[in-house]
C-alpha cells in the first residue's frame, strides 16, 4: 500500500523523490490535483477516499497511515 500511494502521489504531482514529510500543497498540489490523486488511489487500491482525506492528511506519511488504517486488509 505504501509503495502504491507514494507512486501515485509522485506521478500525480510530477515530482520524483518525495519525502514522507513533504506537504501535498507545498509541492504544488491543489484541489484539481487532489481529485486526480483520490481517483488514482481508489483505482489502484480499491480504497474509498474522499477529497477531505487529502486536505486532512497533507503529508505522504499521514495519507499512507490513513489509507492503511482505514483499509487494513489492503496493506
Amino acid at each position: 500500500m505504501e509503495t502504491t500511494v507514494a507512486r501515485a502521489w509522485q506521478e500525480t504531482l510530477g515530482i520524483e523523490g518525495i519525502d514522507e514529510d513533504d506537504g501535498f500543497f507545498e509541492l504544488g498540489g491543489d484541489s484539481i490535483v487532489a481529485a486526480r490523486l483520490v481517483g488514482r488511489i481508489r483505482k489502484e487500491t480499491g480504497a474509498a477516499l474522499s477529497m477531505a482525506v487529502i486536505f486532512d492528511n497533507v503529508t505522504l506519511r499521514q495519507l499512507i497511515a490513513h489509507v492503511e488504517e482505514a483499509h487494513p486488509d489492503r496493506k
